[in-house]
């Protein structure tokens, strides 16, 4: 698996574990080990002739149990692959969890609650990713034994207020000055006056009134463990919250100086409109969210200090990455001394996922961002292509039609190699006038 695995590629592992383990044999007692993710291999192997050798490669390396290879996830995950190949994904007791996890990982969880994101927060601010594996495998048995009706306990440990009411107290937070102290939402949404850190928690627990019942979240994590685990289920907890505060401290201490201090605004021309950009110098991750919450950014290019390189989105703006995407490849396989074609194929520079040639960038349109490496994906090759560079690189690629002004040399200049939107609109034509004058 790749550094720090969401959701679905721990939920692949653990079905592997539970209905695999008469043909993954060993798998119960197996190690994990973290690689990069893409085409590139230990060795220059396949993923196939890995799997001969003992290694089960989930989510990586484009075997069969990667969603990412051939460009894009096909509308699948690594959980529910594996699903289909142990014949189970009509199990009812997974059947739901398998399309939640495949619906969070292609489109993402909007809710900072829902099971997918708490992974997340948990893998973004614990040391150790190997533990956060470790907790997240005993809560999906947590899931599984509810789901059966297996180990139960007589007496059900303590609820979600009762663990959040806990975690203040531990804090050190004065409750009796908070009104009623046995209001939690009224007290959260005190605290979160002067402590901001807590506004979503107060945000979430208000909404539980109106959850829905098949929702996969915090609360539901805490029913399965309360239910399976009544003595371990604060602790349990705690691993979570704690990460979460360190996230929220971030995000609402940290990110607006940052930006201040290291980043650059800019408004780019594009085929939507004008956006407001940042370009900013920073390994803090929640830079990124607090420049789309506080800032309204449509896009940001977020530089890390080994030199990688990430450019996310606000996916209200919808924005088409395809023709940043094109340019970024081309031009990294120039500055590698090599080169994609005179005419490259311009369908494949623009392509979902990486591509061989370039394979230190990787892209999804959908969720809107191009990756050169990230917190899940560490070790990829920094790109070779200067900040400076890569920014006006950016400003081409979302610009509408650059060529409108003195128009088209048909084909006979620069631009012509990426396959840029506009270029091959104009190549369309000139087919269709060919096929005409003929």
């Amino acid at each position: 698996m790749h550094v720090r695995p969401h959701l679905d590629e721990l939920l692949a592992f653990f079905l592997a574990g539970c209905y695999g383990y008469d043909i993954f044999h060993g798998i119960i007692d197996a190690k994990i080990e973290f690689w990069g993710t893409g085409i590139l291999l230990p060795g220059g192997k396949t993923a196939d002739e890995l799997e001969k050798e003992g290694y089960l490669l989930i989510g990586i390396g484009g075997g069969r149990f990667d969603e990412h290879k051939e460009g894009g996830r096909n509308g699948k995950c690594a959980a529910s692959l594996m699903a289909e190949f142990l014949g189970i994904s009509h199990y009812p007791e997974i059947k739901r969890l398998i399309e939640y996890a495949q619906q969070s990982d292609a489109f993402g969880d909007k809710d900072k609650f829902a099971f997918a994101s708490i992974i997340k927060t948990a893998q973004r601010n614990h040391k150790d990713p190997k533990e956060v594996v470790d907790w997240v495998y005993d809560i999906l048995a947590d899931y599984m034994d509810c789901m059966l009706g297996k180990n139960i306990a007589v007496q059900p440990g303590p609820d979600l207020n009762d663990i959040i009411f806990g975690y203040l107290d531990s804090e050190k937070i004065d409750l009796s000055s908070q009104g009623n102290p046995e209001d939690l939402i009224g007290t959260l949404l005190e605290i979160s006056k002067v402590r901001p850190e807590y506004r979503l928690l107060a945000q979430y627990m208000g909404s539980l009134s109106s959850r829905s019942e098949d929702t996969f979240d915090l609360l539901t994590m805490v029913e399965w463990i309360r239910r399976t685990r009544p003595d371990e289920v604060v602790e349990e907890m705690e691993i979570y919250l704690n990460a979460y505060m360190a996230e929220q401290y971030d995000f609402h201490y940290h990110a607006e100086t940052e930006i201040k201090n290291f980043g650059t605004w800019y408004n780019f021309d594009s085929k939507i409109g004008r956006i407001k950009a940042l370009v900013v110098q920073s390994d803090l991750q929640a830079v990124n969210a607090y420049a789309r919450w506080r800032h309204r950014a449509g896009l940001i290019v977020q530089q890390n200090s080994t030199g990688n390189v990430q450019i996310y989105t606000n996916r209200k703006n919808r924005v088409d990455l395809r023709d940043i995407m094109a340019i970024l490849r081309v031009e990294e396989m120039s500055c590698k001394g090599g080169s994609l074609g005179e005419t490259p194929d311009w369908d494949y520079i623009r392509q979902e996922g990486s591509i061989e040639e370039v394979p230190n960038w990787y892209f999804e349109n959908r969720p809107g961002w191009i990756l050169n490496g990230s917190l899940s994906h560490p070790g990829v090759e920094p790109t070779r292509i200067n900040l400076e560079r890569l920014v006006r690189l950016i400003r081409l690629g979302l610009k509408p039609d650059p060529c409108r002004e003195k128009g088209c040399p048909n084909g006979n200049c620069q631009l012509w190699q990426y396959g840029l939107s506009f270029c091959r609109k104009r190549r369309w034509q000139i087919h269709n006038d060919q096929n005409n004058a003929d």
